[in-house]
């Protein structure tokens, strides 16, 4: 287990602390936001904003942690206690182990227009590396995503809705917008005692996501969306193409 915490945290391993799997200082998670470039003069008379973003998050897990009923302080140095088949006996136990690192995104652009028209570009990496204790296996999975869109947002659009006879004119704004990623998930099996790096699972996932959004009232608005999902596998064989498409309509109100 420390071992791993060393190989995935960059660490030595012959200086490493082997007297405790629990972190004491954290390494600070952080999200940084940079709007200058729409204050340029010549640059704000189009773009109303324009957000260079970058951000990370860590999250590090023990499941099954406890003590180990077997371990005995008072029969010496931890490094002497072994069990009938030579092994060690730890002071303290965990079943599992795992690190997640999302960078989401790497690098992101977010770009509005004094004309309302909207433009996105983001770059995300993400990877979780878990280590069992129950067959020595370490699975790495990670996924590389590039995200693409753009939108346009209709002002006071006038439309007029029959109910029962009864006709009547909303005004309001209508948000349209098309969305286009594609993502490379793969999961890496490394078996420790057989010395094997073995990929279990990789897929290639190209989605395209359409809606147009129209807000009636300030507390109601409906909204019309097309999902299409394409997953391709890339490292393993044996597994199929799925395509999923889902389409509908939705309406949200707002309680106050």
């Amino acid at each position: 287990m420390y071992a791993f915490l060393a190989a995935y945290s960059g660490k030595d391993p012959n200086t490493s602390p082997i007297n405790t799997p629990l972190i004491k200082i954290p390494l600070p998670n952080w999200r940084i936001t940079y709007n200058g470039l729409s204050k340029i003069p010549g640059i704000d008379k189009w773009f109303q904003t324009i957000n260079i973003q970058h951000g990370y998050t860590c999250n590090y897990q023990l499941g099954g942690y406890g003590t180990n009923v077997k371990f005995d302080p008072l029969q010496g140095d931890f490094q002497d206690l072994r069990d009938n088949l030579n092994n060690f006996i730890p002071a303290i136990e965990a079943g599992a182990v795992s690190i997640t690192e999302s960078m989401n995104p790497v690098i992101g652009l977010d770009i509005t227009m004094k004309n309302s028209l909207q433009f996105k570009a983001e770059w995300r990496k993400t990877r979780n590396i878990s280590l069992s204790m129950v067959n020595f296996q370490v699975s790495e999975m990670s996924n590389d995503e590039l995200v693409f869109g753009t939108g346009y947002r209709f002002k006071n659009l006038k439309i007029t809705f029959d109910f029962a006879g009864v006709q009547q004119q909303t005004d309001g704004d209508l948000t349209v917008r098309v969305d286009f990623s594609i993502r490379d998930n793969k999961t890496l099996l490394r078996k420790i005692e057989e010395n094997i790096n073995q990929p279990s699972n990789g897929q290639r996932i190209l989605s395209i996501a359409v809606y147009g959004e129209y807000q009636i009232t300030k507390d109601f608005s409906a909204k019309l969306f097309y999902n299409h999902t394409l997953n391709k596998p890339i490292l393993t064989a044996g597994q199929f193409k799925q395509l999923s498409i889902d389409a509908g309509i939705s309406l949200k109100i707002m309680l106050n």
